[in-house]
């Protein structure tokens, strides 16, 4: 350990850090004796705290925060600096994870569809009354290990799963999806009369409007599939042609190749119009029977069918 791997915080909360570049204002270099640094730590971590290995104070600065965590995973603790109420999550890349939790759009659509306190936190309290901690990173096969641990040992109230990668108890809440969700109409309606420098609605038009708009794209939507419904039960489609019809088209194909299938059980030959109809008789796919008839395979297949085309014979022991 160097003699200024640690640095120290002298307001409260106290919290120290093995990662040099900790971003804030109010950290301090320390280059103290290693036996008081430890004291110091021993005393203010007890054995229900961590240690993070890195400390974000300065939530503005998130383009520092994306770029030290990209393609990174690990395990991150949010902690609430009025009441010290903390959630701790993981993610197997923590920058993409972090550019959801900076995004308010994404934090009241998601609080929407359910009971999410630490979302609820982040959007009444505001990023300035909260700093992120990196408790750890590691391997993608032991984030969900390791974040069961610190769920386990720091107990962290803002998390309604005690299960790492379960939403088990997450309850969803009618009234206040439908709260969040008058909410966010609100905001889009703001957002809209701020950029609309030639027109301003009122609010029950903007609603209207919204749910217009909505309803139009559900039934471009049905008619689609309408569509699709009516080409499907047409006389002239696939689906309704009898087999001898289509494999009478598939014989006449310029790129379709016959094949051959010898049982050499009973020695029985069956021709097909198609590599892909050899396929399906067989219950295999069309990329085997071509591999076969290029010479790329030249096992007998299934230990008892020989297949050729007109130009080619594979033959091969048996598996």
């Amino acid at each position: 350990m160097k003699n200024n791997d640690f640095m120290i915080k002298y307001e409260f909360p106290i919290f120290y850090v093995r990662n040099k570049d900790v971003y804030g204002d109010y950290y301090l270099k320390s280059r103290f004796s290693l036996s008081y640094r430890c004291s110091k730590v021993v005393r203010y971590f007890s054995s229900k705290e961590a240690l993070p290995v890195k400390v974000y104070l300065d939530l503005k600065d998130i383009k520092t925060i994306y770029r030290e965590n990209n393609r990174l995973s690990g395990i991150y603790r949010w902690v609430n600096l009025k009441n010290g109420s903390t959630y701790i999550g993981s993610g197997t890349d923590l920058a993409r994870r972090f550019r959801d939790y900076f995004s308010e759009k994404w934090l009241i659509k998601e609080s929407l569809k359910n009971n999410s306190i630490i979302y609820r936190a982040l959007l009444k309290n505001g990023y300035s009354n909260f700093r992120l901690e990196i408790l750890e990173y590691n391997e993608k096969a032991k984030i969900l290990e390791r974040e069961q641990y610190y769920l386990d040992r720091l107990k962290p109230t803002y998390n309604i799963c005690k299960v790492a990668g379960s939403s088990l108890g997450r309850v969803t809440n009618r009234s206040t999806r439908l709260k969040l969700k008058y909410v966010w109409m609100v905001r889009l309606f703001k957002e809209k009369n701020h950029n609309s420098l030639s027109e301003h609605i009122e609010f029950s038009e903007f609603i209207i409007n919204w749910f217009g708009k909505k309803v139009k794209k559900l039934e471009l939507i049905t008619n689609k599939l309408q569509r699709a419904f009516e080409k499907i039960t047409e006389n002239k489609t696939p689906l309704n042609r009898s087999y001898e019809v289509r494999m009478k088209i598939l014989s006449s194909s310029a790129t379709a190749t016959p094949v051959w299938v010898t049982d050499l059980d009973n020695g029985v030959t069956t021709s097909y119009p198609s590599a892909r109809n050899a396929a399906l008789a067989l219950n295999s796919s069309n990329s085997t029977i071509m591999n076969k008839l290029k010479g790329i395979n030249n096992k007998i297949y299934k230990g008892k069918y020989l297949i050729k085309s007109n130009t080619t014979l594979v033959e091969v022991a048996r598996d």
